[in-house]
């Protein structure tokens, strides 16, 4: 229940946060409640991985990891 609930608030704060980035001249082929939902996953799912592999990488080095796993995603989907 915390964790559905805690990623529902960061996937809040990621359909702010892409909202702000591309304004209301850029559409998504995919609802941006779905992405961010995604987006969201994805971001707890790396997190959980790095905290269980004894967080052997950086933090710069798991932004870049999760950079590149995420936004040729979310560039494909802006129409």
């Amino acid at each position: 229940m915390l964790t559905r609930d805690f990623q529902g608030q960061v996937s809040k704060v990621i359909e702010q946060n892409l909202l702000s980035l591309t304004g209301d001249q850029v559409d998504f082929s995919v609802p941006l409640p779905v992405v961010a939902n995604f987006v969201a996953s994805t971001f707890l799912m790396l997190l959980r991985w790095w905290f269980d592999d004894d967080m052997r990488h950086t933090p710069e080095q798991m932004d870049e990891m999760f950079q590149k796993l995420v936004m040729p995603g979310i560039h494909g989907l802006v129409v």
